[in-house]
């Protein structure tokens, strides 16, 4: 994995899948009322503040919205990606392993719907998981894997 892209500035956000344990998976349910995947299940992340990093970006919306610290030394993957919503700007793929006893200190947000701890493969299955993150899970799971 390139860490070097953890410090890059020139994105439009951060989002990825936070693993607890090898098999267990941080989700929400978004609101409905959103413009963007309404009702879909998604992972942590979100637009960058200022002049954050990518790891910054990251660190801050899992924090937000479960109440998490991420270190760098969690960080097992990341990619860059066109960003979904800003044609012409990057997003990037962050990919979090966590051990399970962080379980017991989860904090949920008001930041969507139903936050819980999912099975990776009930969330590849599930009609209401955003397409383009079940094919990004994947694509990690199959290229680098836990």
């Amino acid at each position: 994995m390139d860490k070097d892209l953890l410090n890059r500035t020139d994105h439009q956000g951060a989002k990825g899948p936070v693993f607890i344990g090898e098999d267990k998976l941080l989700v929400y349910e978004r609101d409905r009322r959103t413009r963007y995947y309404p009702g879909y299940l998604d992972f942590p992340g979100g637009g960058k503040d200022k002049s954050e990093t990518v790891y910054e970006t990251f660190k801050r919306e899992v924090d937000e919205e479960f109440g998490l610290a991420i270190s760098t030394s969690d960080i097992r993957f990341v990619k860059q990606y066109p960003s979904t919503r800003y044609p012409g700007k990057l997003a990037y793929f962050v990919v979090a392993v966590l051990p399970e006893s962080v379980a017991k200190t989860l904090k949920f947000s008001h930041e969507g719907l139903n936050h819980q701890i999912m099975d990776v493969t009930d969330f590849l299955s599930s009609p209401k998981a955003i397409p383009f993150l079940k094919e990004r899970t994947e694509f990690f799971l199959k290229t680098v894997g836990l």
